[in-house]
């Protein structure tokens, strides 16, 4: 009898347990990233919505325009088989696990604003996009995070060796047989 006791008692606690902990989960992903960012509302109703959809090693749409500058709320649903994020312009990241939607207040700027999934490797391999609002052209075209374009008024060094044009003719091959590899090596299949 105790230990149908124990049993029952143990069984309701981690039920308890679950409930409390998917309630943390569900609001903490609803609940918008407190940074003094874009991410962060302003504290006034949303104006739109915002839908970003990351897929492996891309976003969909990467360019989404809207109507005027103001507060959105962002939908992030990530359709990849891992872990994305949405960055914006370098600003705290809205995170989804693989199969995840998530909802976050987005303050998107009279001027537009970059994101990128800010997992290593992630936007260098295309997962780069922009939120525009209509009728203004961004600037986002530095590609790190909001920063500046690199320069491209580079001067030459002084203490460099000078320039020298070489041929290029391949050279002739050397004297002895060929080997074809490849149709050799499909032979002994």
């Amino acid at each position: 009898m105790i230990k149908l006791l124990l049993f029952v008692t143990g069984v309701v606690g981690m039920v308890l347990f679950s409930v409390l902990l998917g309630s943390l989960l569900d609001q903490v992903s609803r609940t918008p990233p407190a940074s003094g960012g874009p991410v962060a509302g302003n504290g006034g109703d949303p104006i739109g919505t915002v839908e970003i959809k990351a897929f492996d090693l891309g976003f969909e749409p990467a360019t989404v325009d809207v109507p005027a500058a103001g507060l959105y709320t962002l939908i992030f649903s990530n359709t990849g088989a891992v872990a994305h994020d949405v960055t914006l312009d370098g600003e705290a990241a809205i995170s989804a696990s693989a199969g995840e939607t998530v909802r976050a207040a987005v303050t998107v700027p009279a001027g537009g604003i970059g994101f990128i999934c800010s997992v290593p490797g992630h936007a260098d391999a295309g997962m780069q996009g922009v939120i525009t609002v209509a009728g203004v052209s961004p600037d986002h075209s530095g590609n790190d995070h909001g920063g500046p374009a690199p320069s491209t008024n580079i001067e030459k060094d002084p203490n460099a060796p000078a320039h020298e044009l070489r041929d290029p003719t391949a050279p002739a091959l050397l004297p002895g047989q060929v080997h074809d590899m490849i149709s050799s090596s499909r032979r002994r299949r």
